[in-house]
């Protein structure tokens, strides 16, 4: 039979009769699958004609495992694909990774570089208009000036002295730092030489539109900067109310600021990145209730570090007392152990500062810390008032611009000594009162403390409950549990194959990994766990995918976002 040489790779003579019944029989249980070798031969005949002819050689021979054979053609096709592609793209044609990245490179040392020398250039330029003041015989502005600068009593009023040296005054410090009030009181509107071609307004949330249009008027240009859900101007500290409670009350005039305003009238930038938080759980809840999810929020290495994010202090044991004092001395003496124990662990290397939902609060911690600090005066220095960031204990009405590396917060309300509780929680009842929670609640750069005799599920919200109270509610139960319903919706974009073939390899090379590691609108793409502490990250992956490409700025895309990772 000639066939055996093929079938047998022998001759016939050496092919026993038991070898072709075995063999026969073997055919005979796989005629269902005749129509497969059908296929097969007809698909090997169609491709003999194309360039497939030598890979179909190469897969008769065994010279690939069959397993491979279909990611070889899907890669082969793929390569294909991205030869077409650099070949009708000019700008892949010539794209080099190497000189990419020594062009990133060289863009992040010249961008920092242009900004310091940017600084030296203002100076030497303001510095090259200082006018003469001693000798200028033809400058009246001057010889006033000199005449002030040489008497040492009877000086002019600032306000004259403005009037009449305003010009040059400018010239030698041009730009002044002043209140609404300090602009009504020292620079006369008339005057044009007491014009600026800028006037900006910091925490515009809190300025009056009457204080603020004194400033306008002597500008060219204004920039209006704050926040609308951080404190609005306030009369908090005018009135008093005849409650038995004698707590503070805000009244109908928080409403109203400049910056609302200018909302309503002019362009809009929201600035998005959000620096402050160490930690995401920092900013979480603030991001959601007051701005939508709209902050980009940069991730921590770590989400489980008890030195990290924010912590929930609860001591059934303490007492609000109403009325009389309106305080929770056991909650002050809680506070004020954790302010000790924060001291003897990190000295002055952490800054603390404290704040209270109330003044009555915060005077109950000053009390106590006050007797803490006699019987402990070695702590003494690290009260100081000279430190750049010293130590504060403040309600939420004054806490606004400050930030610390860790705050503690003190609620003060809560159960009292009945064991009653009322959802009566100071400001945060009134209109406005959720953007001072939002205001305390924001202060930490890396950890923030809670400590409160109630837990979220203690406040009952009525039909139709107050902002403030129903933010405070979401606020303790995050803290508390560190999550909340949340639906993330991914857009398209996130069905990433590159992402997911990085994943797959780590994840074969026995590495635990997170996709989308961080909340809201920013996300690091993938984090490698750490095996022997798996509450942190050792690795961060970020890929140049949909986060790189929306970046329409240079300076965002390849320098700041990874300078603050």
């Amino acid at each position: 039979n000639p066939r055996s040489k093929i079938i047998f790779k022998r001759e016939t003579d050496d092919v026993p009769f038991d070898k072709w019944e075995n063999q026969l029989n073997k055919w005979k249980g796989q005629l269902s699958s005749v129509h497969l070798w059908s296929q097969y031969s007809n698909t090997k005949r169609a491709c003999r004609n194309s360039e497939a002819s030598l890979f179909i050689k190469t897969i008769e021979k065994r010279n690939i495992k069959k397993d491979d054979v279909k990611p070889m053609v899907l890669g082969n096709f793929a390569d294909s694909l991205l030869n077409i592609v650099f070949n009708e793209n000019d700008t892949l044609a010539t794209f080099i990774g190497e000189l990419h990245e020594n062009r990133i490179k060289e863009f992040k040392d010249l961008d920092v570089k242009i900004i310091n020398l940017n600084r030296k250039r203002i100076f030497n330029k303001l510095n090259s208009e200082i006018p003469k003041i001693y000798g200028a015989a033809n400058d009246p502005e001057a010889k006033v000036l000199a005449g002030e600068f040489t008497r040492k009593s009877g000086h002019l009023p600032v306000r004259t002295l403005l009037e009449k040296a305003g010009g040059t005054i400018k010239k030698i410090k041009p730009v002044f730092m002043m209140s609404p009030l300090s602009i009504a009181q020292y620079l006369d509107p008339t005057n044009p030489k007491l014009q600026f071609d800028v006037v900006i307004f910091d925490e515009a949330s809190q300025v009056k539109p009457e204080d603020a249009l004194g400033a306008f008027m002597r500008g060219k240009t204004a920039v209006v900067m704050g926040d609308t859900q951080q404190l609005p101007p306030t009369s908090f500290f005018d009135q008093m109310t005849d409650s038995e409670s004698g707590e503070e009350v805000a009244t109908a005039l928080d409403m109203e600021s400049i910056l609302h305003l200018c909302k309503l009238s002019f362009p809009v930038k929201m600035l998005k990145w959000h620096y402050r938080s160490r930690h995401e759980s920092l900013i979480n809840i603030s991001n959601r209730e007051f701005y939508d999810n709209e902050l980009l929020v940069y991730p921590s290495p770590s989400h489980t570090d008890p030195e990290l994010g924010l912590k929930f202090h609860y001591n059934p044991n303490t007492q609000y007392h109403r009325g009389e004092g309106s305080a929770n001395p056991l909650e002050a003496k809680d506070v004020v152990k954790e302010i000790f124990n924060h001291f003897a662990k990190y000295g002055d290397k952490k800054s603390l500062g404290v704040g209270t939902f109330s003044v009555a609060q915060k005077n109950a911690i000053l009390e106590e810390l006050e007797i803490e600090r006699k019987a402990h005066p070695e702590y003494e220095a690290l009260f100081s008032e000279n430190k750049e960031e010293r130590f504060f204990v403040k309600n939420l009405e004054t806490i606004q611009g400050d930030e610390r590396d860790v705050i503690l917060i003190s609620v003060g309300y809560g159960y009292d000594t009945e064991g009653k509780m009322s959802l009566n929680f100071g400001p945060l009842n009134q209109d406005g009162g959720e953007r001072r929670l939002n205001v305390l609640v924001t202060r930490a750069r890396e950890k923030c403390v809670v400590f409160t005799n109630f837990r979220a599920h203690d406040i009952h919200l009525t039909a139709n409950p107050p902002f403030g109270v129903k933010s405070l509610q979401a606020f303790l139960e995050y803290a508390e549990n560190l999550h909340y319903n949340q639906s993330v919706q991914y857009e398209d974009y996130d069905e990433a194959p590159f992402e997911d073939a990085i994943c797959n390899f780590i994840t074969e090379n026995g590495y635990d990994v997170d996709k989308k590691v961080g909340c809201a609108g920013f996300r690091v793409d993938l984090a490698i766990k750490d095996p022997d502490n798996p509450g942190k990250y050792i690795l961060g992956i970020q890929c140049d995918g949909h986060n790189y490409a929306s970046s329409k700025v240079a300076r965002d895309r390849d320098r700041l976002r990874e300078q603050v990772l």
